[in-house]
């Protein structure tokens, strides 16, 4: 399951450093949206299980990670000055009869002990695809997932009420 948000990432960490320093408010980042939509190869709702979940989680953590430490590389940083750490939550929701995963990652910069960037995915089954609703911002704040830009987008995705 390969879903794609790395322009964004890429986009948000150039932008980083005035961030972190304090020359740009967080308020001055709005959320952005991207949606993927693929096969299912016969993905079913009860194929999504916990152990699903948890192996989606680990994976994009793990994806933030590594494009982050591309990009900071890329800066010409070496690869040994990289400061950044992620945590992760994800759960199932029901909503409208769908049963949708939840993943949100909390970017870190681990000498400051500061939460730079949130992101979070919801993925979810739509006819014979699935679809996934990534959702970024640099800012301490969760992204909400039911009104705001995201979840307007996650409304019109997954045809909910």
């Amino acid at each position: 399951m390969k879903i794609i948000a790395v322009s964004i990432l890429l986009l948000f960490s150039l932008m980083l450093q005035d961030f972190v320093s304090g020359a740009i408010a967080a308020e001055d980042f709005p959320i952005k949206v991207v949606t993927t939509l693929e096969s299912s190869n016969g993905l079913t709702e009860s194929d999504m299980d916990m152990d699903m979940l948890s192996a989606f989680e680990d994976w994009f953590k793990a994806e933030y990670l590594e494009k982050s430490k591309q990009s900071f590389m890329r800066q010409g940083y070496s690869e040994d000055l990289f400061d950044g750490a992620a945590i992760s939550t994800s759960h199932y929701v029901m909503r409208s009869g769908k049963k949708l995963g939840i993943v949100n990652v909390s970017g870190l910069l681990k000498s400051q002990n500061l939460t730079v960037i949130q992101l979070v995915r919801v993925f979810g089954l739509v006819g014979d695809g699935l679809a996934t609703v990534g959702c970024l911002r640099l800012s301490n704040e969760t992204i909400p997932v039911t009104f705001g830009a995201c979840g307007e987008k996650v409304n019109e995705v997954f045809s909910l009420r």
